[in-house]
């Protein structure tokens, strides 16, 4: 392999002296050129995988899934970051598995408990909290639960529990 570098700051790579490809030198100390045609293919499809790829998915599921997504970059300042597009990965894969809705319900969930991590968004979709708090939220009457009447001074009724007949008291 034989590689020549010229002043207009293009670089030749040739392989047996044949030219293979051709380059222009980064401008930055230690920085590199990249043509995405010598790419591998799935290298490719990951370069494409910026911010504003997921941020645009995000918006496409509903307001909490972009702002789950722009969440993830709070964490960097670079917009290709590997590790943060995992995580948005795992949050495509989470809303692939629950659908949209469930999905965008469990950002919402996640973001109102400042939970940004795309395991516990995972974690609410499955569970759906949501579901479970409509279901046992107080809405009937027991004579074991105190009232506002009882501590507001106002008459209500309560058990006798010798006999189980209804007494009126008196505030």
């Amino acid at each position: 392999m034989e590689i020549r570098v010229y002043e207009n700051g293009r670089m030749d790579i040739l392989y047996q002296h044949k030219l293979v490809t051709q380059h222009q030198v980064s401008k930055h100390t230690s920085g590199a050129t990249i043509v995405r045609e010598h790419m591998p293919i799935a290298h490719q499809r990951d370069a494409e995988k910026t911010k504003e790829f997921f941020v645009a998915w995000g918006h496409e599921i509903g307001a909490a899934a972009q702002q789950m997504t722009l969440k993830q970059y709070d964490f960097t300042r670079n917009t290709r970051s590997r590790h943060i597009g995992k995580r948005c990965i795992a949050l495509q894969k989470c809303c692939n598995k629950v659908g949209a809705a469930v999905f965008e319900r469990a950002c919402a969930y996640a973001l109102e408990k400042q939970q940004y991590h795309p395991t516990y968004v995972d974690m609410v979709a499955r569970a759906r909290p949501w579901e479970f708090l409509a279901e046992t939220k107080p809405g009937f009457k027991h004579d074991n639960i105190r009232g506002p009447e009882y501590y507001g001074g106002s008459s209500h009724r309560k058990i006798n529990k010798i006999n189980m007949t209804p007494i009126l008291i008196w505030g």
